[in-house]
């Protein structure tokens, strides 16, 4: 009896990572429509983008220390397609803009970074304007 319990403890981390492997493979793909376009990241409340980026980070290691390394991006664009996943990382603070490709669309494993690349200065003017319509719907929303 105490050996089992003793194989149960022991395999219960990679019993709990597997469960969370899987349910961020269910949250990539059921919000896959919603992946389309420009995403802003905000963790709270937490927004698509976000949410997605975080899925991605439980799936993929290289991922993990992506984003561990460079911090959440203020905005993503994804392309995710059947053979591969892209994401444009725009961080504004530091005017930097990665992309990253993933083999596959919910890659275990390999991640290709490009950049860091300045960002353009009409996609700063876009960003620009989408954080002011986000601040002005956050104003108006509030009691």
């Amino acid at each position: 009896m105490n050996r089992l319990l003793l194989v149960l403890l022991a395999f219960t981390p990679l019993l709990l990572t597997s469960c969370e492997a899987y349910k961020s493979n269910f949250m990539l793909g059921w919000t896959y429509a919603e992946a389309q376009g420009i995403q802003p990241i905000r963790a709270n409340p937490p927004t698509i983008g976000y949410r997605r980026l975080k899925a991605y980070s439980t799936v993929n290691e290289a991922m993990k220390m992506f984003l561990q390394a460079k911090g959440m991006p203020d905005y993503i664009i994804e392309k995710p397609e059947f053979t591969s996943s892209r994401i444009a990382c725009f961080y504004l603070t530091k005017n930097h803009a990665y992309l990253l490709q993933l083999p596959g669309h919910y890659a275990i494993q390999g991640m290709k970074v490009l950049g860091p690349e300045p960002i353009g200065e009409k996609d700063l003017k876009l960003f620009k304007a989408l954080n002011e319509v986000e601040k002005a719907t956050a104003a108006f929303q509030q009691p």
